[in-house]
Order: C-alpha cells, then sequence, then structure tokens
C-alpha cells in the first residue's frame, strides 16, 4: 500500500470541505495539508520522497493545479494524483472513478492500492502567456455561467451542499445568460469554421463535460488527441447540461484567434483571454490513480475514460 498526503479545499462543495478535513485528520494524522497552508512543490517532494501519492479533495480546479504543479517542478512522473471529489463539476473524478466511491476511509483504502494511469496534459499559448488543462478548454456562454456559478456559490456555499441543487442552478444560469454568435470573435480555421448559432466552444480531452454531460462516445483521456464541440445557448445549453441534447462535434484546430477579450474556462475554472492568436500544444502526460471500476470503454454511458496502459503499483 502507498503512503498517502492529502490536500483539502476547505471551500469545495459548499464548505463540505471542512468536514472532510476533521474526518481525515482522524484517519490520516499529519498527512492533511488545506489549501494554501504550504507551496505545491514542498508537498509534492514530501510525497516524492516517501514514494507515496497525493489526493486532491475538492473540485476539478484542486485536481488540476496538484497535476500542474507535478509537471512544473519535475515529479511529474513519480507522484501520482487521487482525487476525493467535493465539487460541483467533477469531471476527471467521474472519469477515474472517484465519484461516489463510499466513505472517506473506504476511499482511502482504495486510494493506497489503485492502478496508475496518465492522461494527457494540454498548455494553451496566447498573448497574456500559457495555462495548462487536462478535462477541457471552453470559451463563451459556458465560461461566463461558470462565473457567475461561482459567485453565487461564493455568497450561498449552502446551496451546493444540497443535492442536485448545484446541477440545477448550473443549468438555469445556461438558460438566462445571453451570449453573442460566438463566430464573430473567435476565428477557428478550419472548412466549417464555428455555426453562426453556437455560443460557445468546447475543446476537450475528456468525455464528461459540466458535471456529467456526455460529449462524445469516441473521446479518451490519453490518446493524444483533442475533440471540438459547438454549443447553442440559452435553454438549448441547459438542455446539454441536463443531459437531454448533444453538441455539435466540431474539426479542430490546433491555432485560433480572437477578436476581442472573451472569457474562458480552465477545468471549471474562469479566467479572461486577451485578443490575439492562440496555439494549443500537448505537454506530456500526467500520472493519476484510477478505481479500478472505472477501467471501462467509452461506449459506457457514464462517461467513463479509456485509460490504456495501466500500471499496477
Amino acid at each position: 500500500m502507498r503512503p498517502l498526503r492529502f490536500l483539502v479545499n476547505p471551500a469545495s462543495g459548499g464548505r463540505q470541505g471542512l468536514a472532510l478535513l476533521r474526518q481525515l485528520d482522524q484517519l490520516a494524522p499529519g498527512r492533511v495539508t488545506r489549501t494554501g497552508a504550504i507551496q505545491l512543490p514542498e508537498l509534492l517532494a514530501h510525497a516524492a520522497g516517501e514514494g507515496g501519492a497525493l489526493v486532491a479533495c475538492g473540485g476539478d480546479g484542486t485536481a488540476a493545479s496538484l497535476l500542474e504543479a507535478g509537471a512544473a517542478n519535475g515529479t511529474i512522473g513519480r507522484v501520482p494524483v487521487g482525487i476525493i471529489p467535493l465539487g460541483t463539476g467533477n469531471d476527471l473524478a467521474r472519469c477515474l472513478g472517484w465519484l461516489n466511491a463510499g466513505t472517506p476511509a473506504q476511499v482511502c483504502q482504495a486510494l493506497a492500492t489503485a492502478p496508475i494511469t496518465r492522461i494527457d496534459r494540454w498548455l494553451l499559448h496566447g498573448p497574456s502567456g500559457t495555462r495548462s488543462f487536462f478535462n477541457y478548454l471552453s470559451i463563451g456562454a459556458d465560461a461566463r455561467i461558470v462565473a457567475a456559478f461561482q459567485r453565487a456559490r461564493s455568497l450561498q456555499p449552502w446551496l451546493v451542499t444540497l443535492p442536485g441543487v448545484g446541477k440545477a442552478l448550473y443549468g438555469a444560469l445556461g438558460a438566462m445568460i445571453a451570449q453573442p454568435p460566438l463566430g464573430r470573435a473567435v476565428e477557428w480555421p478550419t472548412a466549417q469554421g464555428i455555426p453562426d448559432w453556437a455560443a460557445a466552444l468546447v475543446v476537450a480531452s475528456i468525455p464528461s463535460y459540466a458535471g456529467g454531460a456526455r460529449l462524445a462516445r469516441a473521446i479518451a483521456a490519453d490518446d493524444g488527441r483533442l475533440d471540438a464541440f459547438a454549443l447553442p445557448g440559452g435553454m438549448s445549453l441547459g438542455a446539454i447540461v441536463a443531459k437531454v441534447r448533444r453538441p455539435r462535434g466540431l474539426a479542430f484546430s490546433p491555432t485560433f484567434r480572437l477578436r476581442w477579450p472573451m472569457l474562458a474556462q480552465f477545468d471549471g475554472e474562469p479566467h479572461r483571454l486577451p485578443a490575439g492568436p492562440y496555439r494549443i500544444e500537448r505537454a506530456g502526460m500526467v500520472p493519476v490513480l484510477v478505481r479500478p471500476s472505472a477501467v471501462l470503454d467509452v461506449g459506457r454511458a457514464d462517461g467513463a475514460c479509456t485509460t490504456q496502459g495501466i500500471e499496477r503499483s
């Protein structure tokens, strides 16, 4: 069994992170850290030195921060990252099989013996620098929804602790937020371009989107490919989040240009992009812990990732 260290975001899940923090302190005393309490390279060094793993306890953003820290400081191949999901979307945790995986004690036991797989890491280069993503990058209406959702959650954190309320709020915001036609703002240099009706562009490395909406059947997290999709706005975007409508696939382009500044989201975290040219590139792979039951083919309706090259620890 591998030793585990935990990074807990106390604000995740409507402050459910605080309750998990107390539970983990009892299960693994001295091995639990709050976000912001330690520099991530230091935490990674501790885990690498003992041949262990790090567990992100939070949403997709918490998991992405650990994965990127490992890639940035050279421990990328030595410290796998597991997830105890607390966020609203939890798309990577869903793909890797950790959503609803049991009590904290049961999940910790499973993480200690879970096999390792690797998923693709992607970089977006642009006028303001470089940012990474592991799940998906999106531009347009859904990024504006994420930003509005985060504002609402910060004001009323208890809302997202109620079953289904987080997704319902996300869907309602999707129905209310208007977005001008995306094709005017984004130059997407493919033959078909971006449809006139599109309000959002999603470039995905995993099949799960916005808390479990399934983008397409044949998306794998470890095949070195990205898939592009156009999403409508208004009620139709809410229908995609509610899993009653599918987005339209687009030809992928590794380069694009924004005619004016746009709001984007990277793995569920909003970020404003300035106008100018952008380029997407693959930047290696990162190790993650996968629940054995998640090693499924992509035809499953639950949006599980394909996981080729499973390693046993």
